[in-house]
């Protein structure tokens, strides 16, 4: 691994970017049975979701969390198979009001567009 690519990661300007980025526009993400696995027929978790969507509430990343590039299954109808849908999930994560704690937060979209996103790159290539 190119070591000055995992010493970019670590600026500080980059992970508050990142987490903006992902505490703005993630979602809760449910998990089956307090595992590591979703339903296929819809990850989100409503009430969390909810929750903050009221406007009174805003979610906060905590400090050295994690951020991991996941593919959930996702149910598309009973004759077709279901798509593969990309995201960015960081954890642990909470609501600044304390009702949601230990929560996951999912970014629909890849690791490159997050990285699009931290160089502020609009047209969708990097310019090197």
């Amino acid at each position: 691994m190119n070591i000055e690519a995992v010493t970019a990661f670590k600026d500080d300007n980059v992970k508050q970017l990142v987490r903006r980025l992902v505490e703005n526009e993630g979602t809760p993400v449910a998990f089956k049975d307090r595992g590591t696995t979703v339903s296929t027929y819809g990850w989100e978790d409503i009430g969390a979701r909810d929750h903050v969507a009221d406007g009174n509430c805003t979610w906060t990343i905590e400090e050295g969390a994690r951020l991991r590039e996941e593919i959930y299954s996702v149910f598309e109808g009973t004759f077709v198979e279901n798509r593969d849908e990309i995201g960015v999930n960081v954890f642990p994560a909470r609501c600044t009001c304390g009702t949601h704690t230990d929560m996951t937060l999912r970014y629909l979209g890849s690791l490159g567009d997050v990285l699009r996103f931290v160089l502020g790159v609009e047209d969708g290539g990097i310019e090197l």
